[in-house]
């Protein structure tokens, strides 16, 4: 069936103009690189997005003295109050406790940094934060990295693409980077350098994510072949990933091929049934189908 010209103008736009960048399960979640939540759906990463993460080093240094015992309490009580109850505020309380006893301690102001970031989304907050860490400790490849994530989520492009050019110039291996760095040349619809960057994040983690991302890219290029064959590669690692059915439906309309499109957005909506961007695509589909068919009557 021959998609119209309208459906066209749509994939266009969706392909084009709603990239983004996200936050761990959301720089994904919502506008692909604000976390893709219009119908094109991408995955940003995050692996140090938890303050969590930091903890067992700050216990490590307090046993070594390096950290006052008090600082590595006040620190670990502010993650359980993060971590548990939810309670960014009490948590950052805690943190600036524990500043106040260790000023010059580099992994303080990360965790605070993340827990502006992640718990109150106060991203200027939490890039005053990483640029004391980074002060402090200029080698740490998670302050640049979750810099860089923080100047996404504010638009900040060309700042944001510097910290990850740093962090893989300090941890090379590190995929997540490559998968981000792609977002934010895809912000800037520069989809070749957003390509390079995908297929090097894949060959370091071949995951479903950087499959669904790198479709993504390919279809910003035009080659809807070769992003529905991501697409296809992204399902056969995650059959579940109602994001990369969504995006495929969105490649099977572009080529004129409504009922595939419409197939694959309804198994998107089936797994995530509250999905208000799924929802609207489904319901165009539906009334292209009709005006095609209406169209050959």
């Amino acid at each position: 069936m021959k998609v119209s010209r309208r459906t066209g103008i749509l994939a266009l736009v969706v392909f084009l103009l709603t990239i983004g960048f996200g936050y761990g399960r959301s720089f994904a979640v919502h506008s692909l690189v604000e976390g893709l939540d219009h119908t094109s759906q991408g995955k940003f990463v995050e692996p140090f997005d938890e303050p969590a993460t930091e903890i067992l080093k700050v216990v490590e240094d307090a046993i070594d003295k390096k950290i006052k015992n008090e600082t590595a309490i006040h620190l670990l009580r502010g993650v359980v109050l993060y971590t548990t109850k939810g309670n960014a505020g009490a948590a950052i309380a805690e943190y600036n406790r524990a500043i106040k006893l260790n000023p010059n301690y580099a992994k303080a102001y990360l965790i605070r940094g993340l827990t502006y970031a992640r718990g109150k989304g106060q991203y200027d907050q939490a890039i005053s934060d990483y640029n004391k860490s980074i002060a402090l400790n200029p080698s740490s490849a998670k302050a640049h990295y979750n810099r860089g994530i923080a100047n996404v989520k504010k638009g900040e492009l060309d700042p944001a693409i510097a910290d990850f050019n740093k962090t893989l110039e300090l941890n090379p291996r590190l995929a997540e980077a490559y998968n981000n760095r792609g977002f934010a040349w895809l912000k800037k619809e520069e989809p070749d350098k957003a390509l390079s960057d995908f297929n090097k994040s894949l060959g370091i983690d071949p995951t479903a994510q950087a499959y669904n991302n790198r479709g993504i890219a390919w279809a910003a290029k035009g080659d809807l072949d070769t992003a529905i064959s991501d697409f296809n590669m992204a399902l056969e690692l995650n059959p579940n990933y109602a994001k990369a059915y969504s995006n495929r439906g969105i490649a099977w309309a572009e080529k004129g091929d409504l009922q595939q499109g419409l197939a694959d957005v309804m198994r998107a909506l089936n797994l995530e049934p509250k999905n208000k961007s799924y929802q609207d695509m489904l319901a165009f589909l539906e009334e292209q189908m009709r005006s095609e068919q209406t169209g050959q009557q």
